[in-house]
């Protein structure tokens, strides 16, 4: 029988926080590191965020939230073609910061729910908060 080979351990995430700047609500999340490039990943992951409350209508507090905070979509436009306006509009009403720079998708995930834990941001699931 084969050895179970050890989880990855050599690639840095990005913790972050997301702030409602009207509300000050918040929410806390992971997203993998591409490279150096920390902007741009964080980016990545808000257009994800977007993605997921618009075009997939995810039923998780953050994506709800993030829906009642958008400019309306009208039936006609597709996501696709409003998403550049979404993420520009969403951006002035959302504030997306770095927390920490943290090397493993393990360690990531348990300083997410230790700082989840730490800080109760309103936005995520309380399941999460389990460490």
């Amino acid at each position: 029988m084969a050895k179970k080979r050890k989880p990855r351990n050599d690639k840095n995430h990005i913790v972050y926080l997301i702030t409602n700047i009207e509300t000050e609500q918040r929410y806390i999340g992971i997203t993998f590191m591409r490279g150096q490039a920390v902007n741009s990943s964080m980016k990545i992951r808000w257009e994800g965020h977007l993605n997921g409350a618009f075009k997939e209508q995810r039923t998780y507090t953050f994506p709800t939230h993030l829906r009642q905070y958008a400019p309306v979509v009208k039936d006609d436009i597709k996501w696709g073609q409003a998403k550049k306006s979404y993420v520009r509009k969403l951006r002035k009403t959302f504030k997306m910061e770095l927390l920490e720079v943290v090397r493993g998708s393990g360690n990531a995930h348990k300083r997410e729910v230790e700082l989840i834990n730490a800080l109760q941001p309103e936005l995520n699931d309380k399941k999460q908060r389990v460490a």
